[in-house]
């Protein structure tokens, strides 16, 4: 986990905005979870979040930062990464089977959402595209690699990069 990355994120929060899209009202972030709240939420989750994700949470703030509307909120709440990852399956077409540990991370709006793949350290990065769900599409035909790691897809938007206009068609490596 870089150390670096968690600074420069809670650096970055001292400011305004700290989301790329433009609400009213602003969305800022909220306090940091408690260790506590973080071993309930994988509790209700049923695995363990990498350690980066954990840190994001426990030490940066409890979502509302970030690229488009920000991170989603951890638990607690009706819209949150818990209830999102609990729903996947149960909201979706049939023949479908989301990754058992892919969660929704950031919502970009209308069903648009960049997941992180938890079955991995790196937690690699997905754009789900629901505009791909056509005809005898697949889940894979809607989830589009971002980013190798979220450590690098965080930096990437810390550093000016325009996550929306390079997720899901392009990904970060153009």
């Amino acid at each position: 986990m870089s150390k670096t990355l968690i600074r420069r994120l809670q650096e970055c929060i001292r400011s305004a905005p700290t989301v790329d899209m433009a609400v009213c009202p602003p969305i800022c972030p909220h306090p940091p979870v408690s260790e506590e709240t973080l071993a309930a939420a994988e509790s209700r989750l049923g695995f363990p979040l990498p350690p980066l994700v954990g840190s994001l949470y426990t030490r940066v703030a409890d979502g509302g930062y970030g690229p488009g509307y920000g991170v989603i909120q951890l638990d607690g709440h009706d819209y949150t990464l818990v209830e999102s990852r609990l729903r996947m399956n149960l909201e979706t077409v049939p023949e479908w089977i989301w990754p058992e540990r892919l969660v929704e991370f950031v919502n970009w709006g209308c069903h648009y959402f960049s997941g992180i793949d938890c079955a991995h350290p790196s937690c690699p990065v997905f754009f789900y595209n629901p505009d791909s769900a056509v005809g005898d599409a697949s889940l894979a035909d809607c989830l589009i690699r971002e980013a190798d790691s979220l450590e690098e897809w965080l930096s990437a938007w810390l550093d000016g990069a325009r996550l929306w206009e390079c997720g899901g068609q392009r990904g970060l490596h153009k």
